[in-house]
């Protein structure tokens, strides 16, 4: 039996690759995912080992919230201390900072499509000067605190005298002089010897650039896609807004010393203020930052590989159940000649089988290209990937089979069963169809039972507060359970439903049209699986719409209703990027046109802030020294001798800090307790409405904010609002910022304008609202000129803008959701294609009483058209009620409204319609082209 499913895969070539092409498909999605997240992985973790290699142990302040990005400062006389311990060779401070900006020679700003703009003091231990000479590297060597800041002092008369045009590379020593990575300069001309405008944190200068240098390693330069500006350490402090302190120490051991010996020394001599870390430490820290991105990542790419992995399943069982109605007459000539039943489950088997290990050695491969396919589109946009072999673990291959091996097998199980009840001496005549009278009330039992209970599973995990992962876990049972219900309830009513949808086709195409919607309602059993794998499609395109516009429109709304500034100062780039920010004295220099009344900034803080219903004293008023260190003029040291303010238990949220007394005239949050415009920012905060809820605070309570650098202010409530939006989870002033953040980039500015003429009326005034914006618009773009990096947009514009933003982020997610839709039409053609050769003897039939081939051409569209359509309708109305679902279980304060975009939904089934034509394309072209004699003969070669 297993030569005999062997000889009958060979003879029906044609079959066969129709079988495993959507196998192949599943494999080759799945294989490339894992093998790009495997290989990212690879080349992640080799870059995290260069990048601290040029270390032995790194000093930092000890942080217990917030990223990273935020993490506080050290005091200069730190690496005075770690210098005297014995065992340290060398000590190099480092400092780093985002939204450092270079403008190019046209007067654009440099900045990534997805990485930061980064700028830093230079390193010599992980910045390498490319085309160097001994001299220069003979004048860098000493990488001291003091003799790099000597250098400074020393050039400081130099910086207005002429600049030095060598092309000579070399790291910055003086005030005015900065080095490029090599990528970046290549990718944007730059040149050594020539000046040009960065922008910092705090404000904008001119630089001589002097040098080019790789990061991570002497030979390449191992950045991702970021730009990077080096600068002289003590230009660094003061650019960066580093005043008299550095970010982290990295310390250099002498050859004989243990790294574990100088950590405990120095760990002793610094403090709990302080961590000491060793390189093997710091490099697992990064590998796990890389990681973590990798992750998540991969985790949505393994979303739409599953989707497209249930998609083909639903075609890979229609296949099977065609080729078994295809075969009746074969199994009965085995079961004649002395097969048994089980004997003939196992060649179906058995031919599943071979069509899988055939799918899974071809699709590993075509995976595997598609992994580098996806590099270098993820290159194409802008991620400058670390290179790196594609990796093939284990477990790619195992789940390449499973997928390829397991899926097919078990699509082939019903098929092989039902093979078993075909009677021996029946099924050598004419006629005989596997189809029994009672699978319609069977399919609707067992539909509306997979249906309910899929629904029921997604409803729970929506609607009831469980852990994210069982959440997650209870709609991904759900939704493949309610797909595979919906496909089973819906051939109890694919005929009703296809004769009608095929009614227009009857009237308009006459005898095709008829034909075509006799053959689709001929087998409502494969009509309604073919037409599944189109519904799954469009089901989650309809969800998305439902989900995607119910958000703009609240969105929209929103900014209508509460964005009321008359101008918005953002990033050029990456507005959406919470980190993404510019020059703070934007905001100063807009304050001082007369044009403009009031001006506000806003700095965002993601999960940076802890907030606890503890009354504690003021960690400022504790250690007065210590809480103005980190403030931008501060000389003072922290007073180390002094512990740390513990972290209270309480809730980790996102943080807005703004003028709390002007903000409200410029962003309503909608307050909903209390009012921000007279307060004491120093003592005052407010908070979302579900964070005091969670708190159980009103307004005047008192509430202590835990900040990055471990010290907690007790602060009162001041107001309560219902909009997150802009607001976040908590809002505090930019005073208690500048002391407890060491960024000072700005997110973004609103700014209002100076009343109208009070010499008219409101109405008038109204009126002439463009007139007065276009006045005051050549003002304020006067002073952005000097800041590359922002760009400004008035109310109109900032809301277009964000609106955009928005449409671009859910139109990535329609594309990669209509890959299912591509894999359904590969569904659809295999479907026809097959029914072609099932209705050979009827195609030569109906071309010897006239038909023409145009004719035959053109039933199988119609036929296909009316399946497509059949299937979009079903996934559509799924979609929309699932959408409804998802939108009402989001809390009310982030989406209000539900919108069914009906206008959208008519078009992806218009698109369905045309994905069905497209896919009775060559099915259509090869019925035609049978010869009338042999496909009545039923001898045309397939």
């Amino acid at each position: 039996m297993l030569k005999l499913a062997y000889r009958g895969l060979l003879e029906k070539k044609i079959r066969f690759t129709l079988t495993a092409l959507a196998v192949v498909i599943g494999v080759t999605f799945v294989v490339g995912v894992f093998g790009l997240t495997d290989s990212l992985r690879s080349s992640f973790n080799d870059l995290a080992v260069k990048l601290t290699s040029g270390t032995d142990l790194t000093i930092r302040k000890a942080q217990n919230i917030g990223d990273d990005i935020d993490r506080e400062s050290i005091p200069e006389t730190i690496a005075a201390e770690a210098a005297q311990i014995p065992g340290v060779g060398e000590v190099i401070p480092q400092i780093a900072a985002f939204n450092v900006v270079i403008t190019n020679d046209a007067g654009e700003p440099i900045q990534p499509n997805g990485p930061p703009a980064l700028g830093f003091s230079f390193a010599p231990n992980q910045f390498f000067i490319v085309n160097n000479t001994a001299d220069t590297v003979a004048s860098a060597t000493n990488n001291s605190p003091t003799n790099d800041s000597a250098a400074d002092t020393t050039a400081a008369d130099t910086v207005d005298s002429p600049v030095n045009t060598t092309a000579t590379s070399r790291r910055p020593l003086r005030p005015n002089e900065f080095a490029v990575d090599t990528t970046t300069a290549a990718d944007n001309d730059l040149k050594l010897g020539n000046v040009y405008k960065i922008s910092g944190p705090r404000t904008v200068q001119d630089f001589l650039l002097v040098g080019l240098f790789n990061f991570g390693s002497p030979d390449n330069n191992s950045s991702l896609g970021q730009t990077m500006t080096a600068f002289s350490l003590a230009t660094a402090q003061d650019f960066l807004g580093f005043h008299s302190s550095f970010l982290t120490i990295d310390i250099l051991l002498e050859p004989s010393a243990s790294p574990e010996n100088v950590k405990k020394l120095l760990e002793l001599q610094l403090g709990s203020e302080y961590e000491v870390i060793t390189r093997e430490e710091a490099t697992a820290e990064q590998t796990a930052e890389f990681n973590e991105f990798i992750d998540i990542f991969g985790v949505v790419l393994l979303v739409f590989a599953f989707i497209t992995v249930f998609v083909s399943a639903f075609i890979i069982n229609n296949t099977f159940q065609i080729v078994l109605g295809q075969r009746v007459r074969e199994i009965g000539l085995w079961r004649a000649i002395g097969a048994t039943p089980r004997q003939v489950s196992v060649v179906i088997i058995a031919e599943s089988i071979l069509v899988g290990v055939f799918s899974t050695l071809i699709g590993t491969p075509l995976g595997l290209g598609m992994t580098f396919l996806m590099r270098e589109l993820m290159r194409r946009f802008g991620f400058a990937l670390p290179t790196g072999d594609v990796q093939l673990h284990p477990r790619t291959v195992m789940f390449a089979v499973l997928v390829g091996l397991g899926v097919t097998v078990s699509a082939s199980v019903i098929p092989a069963w039902r093979a078993r009840s075909i009677p021996p001496i029946a099924a050598l005549g004419h006629g005989l169809s596997v189809a029994q009278s009672s699978i319609p009330r069977k399919s609707l039992t067992l539909g509306t039972a997979l249906s309910l209970t899929g629904l029921l599973s997604i409803i729970i995990g929506m609607f009831t507060d469980l852990s994210t992962q069982l959440t997650l876990m209870l709609i991904g049972f759900g939704a493949p359970l309610a797909f595979i219900g919906v496909n089973v309830l819906s051939q109890t009513f694919a005929e009703p439903a296809v004769g009608i949808l095929g009614f227009p086709i009857r009237k308009w195409f006459k005898v095709s049209g008829r034909l075509a919607s006799r053959n689709t309602t001929r087998d409502p059993r494969r009509t309604a699986s073919t037409a599944g794998a189109m519904m799954i499609g469009l089901t989650l395109m309809g969800v998305s719409s439902v989900v995607g516009t119910s958000v703009q429109h609240t969105f929209i709304e929103l900014l209508e209703e509460n964005v009321t500034a008359d101008y918005f100062v953002e990033s050029a780039e990456n507005s959406f990027d919470p980190t993404s920010g510019f020059p703070e004295q934007i905001a100063d220099d807009l304050a001082q046109l007369p044009q403009i009344e009031s001006v506000v900034s806003y700095r965002f803080a993601p999960d940076s802030a802890q907030i606890s219903t503890s009354t504690q004293t003021s960690d400022r008023t504790q250690n007065p020294a210590r809480a103005q260190t980190s403030a931008l003029n501060s000389t003072q040291i922290p007073d180390r001798a002094q512990t740390p303010t513990l972290n209270p238990p309480g809730i980790t949220v996102n943080l807005l800090a703004t003028e709390l007394n002007l903000v409200a005239n410029h962003i309503d949050g909608d307050i909903i307790s209390g009012e921000l415009t007279s307060v004491d920012p120093r003592t005052s905060s407010a908070l979302h409405v579900d964070i005091a809820d969670e708190l159980g605070v009103s307004t005047g309570d008192i509430v202590s904010f835990t900040f990055p650098d471990d010290t907690t202010e007790s602060l009162t409530v001041a107001a309560i609002y219902a909009d997150s939006t802009v607001y976040g989870d908590s809002i505090i002033d930019v005073v208690l910022w500048d002391e407890h953040f060491t960024r000072r980039s700005v997110s973004f500015v609103s700014a209002n304008l100076v009343e109208w003429d009070p010499q008219q009326s409101a109405a008038a005034n109204y009126e002439n609202y463009d007139g007065w914006l276009a006045g005051s618009r050549e003002a304020v773009e006067e002073v952005l000129v000097q800041y590359p990096s922002a760009t400004a947009r008035n109310r109109e514009e900032f809301r277009e803008n964000r609106v955009s933003q928005l449409n671009s982020f859910l139109l990535v997610i329609t594309v990669f959701l209509a890959l299912s839709l591509v894999i359904a039409v590969v569904g659809i053609t295999n479907t026809l294609a097959l029914s072609v050769f099932e209705r050979t003897r009827e195609i030569g039939v109906l071309r010897s009483v006239g038909m023409t081939r145009k004719q035959l051409r053109r039933v199988i569209r119609l036929e296909a058209i009316i399946i497509a359509v059949f299937g979009a309708l079903l996934g559509v109305s799924l979609g929309v009620a699932l959408g409804v679902v998802a939108t009402t279980a989001i809390p009310a304060t982030i989406l209000s409204t539900i919108h069914i975009p009906i206008g959208r939904l008519l078009v992806y089934v218009a698109i369905s319609a045309v994905a069905g034509i497209l896919a009775a394309i060559i099915p259509s072209y090869r019925a035609s082209s049978m010869k009338v004699l042999d496909a009545i003969a039923q001898g045309s070669p397939n």
